[in-house]
């Protein structure tokens, strides 16, 4: 008598990946290992036109950016990224204390979360993860 085995097949937790766009190469770094050892695919660039290239052969889940940056301001590359990659979450930091970018990122409809810097690990990690999750819901129906 033969018997057969059904086994399920094995399936892999689906990849969180995290797009971020720093200019400064030691947060970079940084950010990026904290990200990767909380268990993020993690996909870095310097600058915004870095960041596009990426995105165009990647999918992400959340994309994470300065500000200020050499090629690009954050909210013009989020803006290239609501295009492109409309279900990811995007999330502009700043140390910019003055206010004006909040608001006209808020305002804008292309940024999900306004960060002040610095931010503590922590923090961070839980403004990722919450993100995540909600890349996983399409827009409107959270």
């Amino acid at each position: 008598m033969n018997q057969q085995q059904h086994t399920r097949p094995s399936v892999a937790a689906p990849t969180k990946t995290v797009l971020m766009v720093k200019d400064n190469p030691i947060v970079r770094t940084t950010m990026g290992r904290l990200l990767e050892t909380a268990g993020y695919e993690l996909l870095s660039a310097g600058q915004g036109s870095e960041a596009i290239a990426l995105l165009k052969q990647h999918g992400v889940d959340v994309v994470l950016t300065d500000h200020f940056m050499p090629d690009m301001n954050g909210l013009d590359l989020l803006k290239v990224v609501a295009r492109a990659a409309p279900n990811a979450r995007r999330i502009l930091m700043t140390a910019d204390r003055g206010g004006q970018v909040a608001i006209e990122a808020l305002s804008s409809g292309h940024v999900d979360q306004f960060v002040n810097k610095p931010i503590g690990q922590q923090k961070l990690l839980s403004i990722i993860e919450q993100a995540v999750r909600r890349s996983r819901t399409p827009r409107g129906t959270e």
